[in-house]
């Protein structure tokens, strides 16, 4: 394949070499512990992938977001998933796999030859690809990857990686499945193009499907009496943990209306002592709770101004379909289950997909469970799926352009995989401090300036179990769910004090429908702000005074599950360590009570950590 690149005055022709990364040679754990006499027989015996077709889905909207153009683009607007760029993969040739007993371990060589052209251009200039190879390389991009795929020409130029990889190994239909991989631009080319700040940047998705030749002698299954004897362990007898072990959110699309889309590639392993079981919605009954159970992803964006700490966006519910099963401890070879040890990718664009995107009210989050008929997915309750989300904003995070605006806030990106029976929520939920900033034409760069972090966001504002006089966040672990009460007191000097109070609910599904404490009636109380996630001030909650009791009481909204509510205000009393409420929603019309000792103004109210 050749490209042509044709900047002011100059054209460049060069090949364009497509290289698909690896893991390192050393066994993954299941294998180096597997006791199978056969077992160096059996990785010796190499596998060749060969033939089929490439798909390419560039994120269109994107595109047009930042002023490169591809040939038969579509118009802004189009979902990029229904557009595709279909190449042939020759027969000549293939890629070498090591398949032990039916399970990918690594991709060993060989190349598949791919034909075909496109074009990418912008104001600068313009890149003419035709016919590429997909060959191995040297390492791979995530640590959870199988592989990453990387785009170069034959001055050895990275062009573009491809992670985040779904790829899957089928002896029965022989064939190879590399999917929903994320296409990332090379700071080579991003600088070619006139877009060197979008270097990393996921434009689209690929996809390859190729055909399988199976070795003779090759075991497409494991031993008997071999570690997966007595699996899959389900929860109850084993622990189900599910740990988010890496996230990075990009920019999607600019809606057009002052608000933009964000989505995060995500990366998670099984650290428990229980199999999890991962099967596609409207997939089948299965065992253990014979339903399509799953786990699922939500993402949120904070921030934090004039010491508040506040929700600027929420997404609806990604469902899981598939796991990789990398690096695992157990590896017993079914793509739906994830097994112990093992580990599993989502790709941005993956994220983002309409098919597996629906809203958060339909899935009880304490219990981790949702039907899939009569849902999102099944307005006719035929048992099937015929819906999904729009191809730009529906169920997606959207956050308004002016709440990211000033580069002297400070911002966060956090995403959680709600699990059934999962024992600790804390270690499935990440966050990262982000830096947005417009980018080229109307797109953003969302940008991360710090590390990956296990636990909800709030904590980088109050760090959980912190307790003084003026500052304090505590976690509560209750049968009706999990929520952080956290805040903050400014001593303003001359008898006035600013609290600043985040009420952070995970997975309380009877909802918040409002907050009090106590404060003595001769106290003032003024400058009351509030804030919630769906970024409509006609909706925020009212505070009310009845003699000593101060009431946040909501306005028609109540606070759902994976939702942050926070509100300030300053008022003359001194904190005090008390009783702080937030009054669980109830269709019984029973004023239950959650209530936590912390920092509050002036308090005398008789508190416990319970629901009352």
């Amino acid at each position: 394949m050749h490209i042509f690149w044709h900047p002011v005055r100059r054209t460049i022709t060069t090949l364009f070499v497509l290289c698909l990364s690896l893991p390192a040679a050393a066994e993954s754990p299941w294998l180096k512990n597997l006791r199978a006499a056969d077992k160096t027989e059996q990785l010796a015996k190499i596998w060749t992938a060969y033939g089929g077709q490439m798909d390419i889905q560039f994120n269109h909207d994107l595109l047009h977001d930042l002023n490169i153009r591809i040939n038969d683009m579509p118009p802004k607007g189009v979902n990029w998933q229904t557009v595709h760029r279909r190449f042939p993969i020759a027969e000549t040739g293939g890629l070498g796999l090591q398949v032990p007993y039916g399970i990918l371990e690594r991709i060993r060589d060989g190349e598949l030859r791919v034909n075909g052209a496109m074009s990418m251009r912008t104001e600068t200039g313009q890149v003419t690809i035709n016919n590429f190879r997909l060959q191995p390389a040297s390492r791979k991009s995530n640590t959870s990857d199988f592989a990453a795929l990387e785009v170069r020409d034959d001055a050895n130029h990275l062009l573009f990686t491809l992670d985040h990889i779904h790829i899957s190994v089928d002896a029965k239909n022989q064939a190879v499945v590399m999917k929903n991989m994320d296409m990332r631009i090379s700071p080579w080319l991003a600088t070619r193009l006139g877009r060197p700040e979008i270097a990393g940047w996921a434009l689209g998705q690929a996809h390859v499907v190729s055909g399988l030749n199976i070795p003779t002698g090759a075991k497409t299954k494991l031993p008997r009496g071999t570690s997966c004897a007595n699996h899959p362990i389900w929860s109850p007898a084993g622990q189900a943990d599910v740990k988010l072990t890496s996230m990075s959110p990009q920019f999607m699309r600019n809606l057009g209306d002052g608000t933009i889309v964000i989505a995060p590639s995500a990366s998670l392993k099984n650290v428990g002592t229980a199999d999890i079981p991962w099967y596609s919605k409207f997939s089948g009954t299965f065992p253990p709770y014979n339903n399509d159970q799953h786990p699922y992803l939500i993402w949120n964006m904070y921030r934090v101004i004039d010491n508040r700490f506040e929700q600027i966006g929420t997404s609806g519910i990604k469902h899981a379909f598939l796991t990789i099963n990398s690096n695992c401890t157990i590896n017993c070879g079914n793509s739906h289950i994830l097994w112990l040890g093992c580990e599993d990718v989502y790709g941005t664009g993956n994220n983002d997909s309409g098919w597996d995107l629906g809203p958060r009210a339909e899935v009880e989050s304490l219990p981790g469970t949702w039907t899939s008929t009569c849902s999102f997915f099944d307005p006719g309750c035929t048992g099937s799926q015929t819906n999904n989300s729009n191809g730009t904003s529906e169920n997606r995070l959207v956050v308004p352009e002016i709440a990211i605006s000033d580069s002297n806030l400070t911002y966060y990106f956090s995403a959680w995989y709600p699990n059934r029976e999962d024992i600790d929520i804390y270690n499935s939920m990440g966050y990262r401090q982000v830096s947005p900033t417009p980018a080229s034409g109307s797109s953003w760069n969302i940008g991360t300036t710090g590390g990956f972090t296990n636990g909800p966001a709030i904590d980088a504002w109050v760090p959980a179990g912190t307790m003084t006089a003026n500052m304090a966040s505590v976690r509560i672990d209750h049968a009706e769910g999990h929520a952080t009460f956290a805040v903050k007191v400014i001593d303003l000097g001359g008898g006035l004090y600013r609290y600043h109070y985040a009420i952070d609910n995970y997975d309380v599904d009877a909802r918040f429908a409002a907050y009090h404490f106590s404060l003595n009636a001769a106290d003032s109380l003024t400058n009351f702000v509030f804030s919630d996630a769906d970024n409509n001030d006609a909706n925020n909650w009212t505070v009310s005074r009845t003699g000593d009791l101060v009431r946040i009481q909501n306005n028609g909204r109540t606070q759902d599950w994976g939702e942050l509510n926070s509100f300030s205000f300053t008022t003359s009393a001194a904190p005090m360590m008390a009783g702080f409420s937030a009054q669980v929603a109830s269709p019984s019309g029973n004023q239950a009570h959650l209530t936590v000792a912390m920092p509050v103004p002036n308090a005398d109210l008789i508190w416990q950590d319970s629901i009352e």
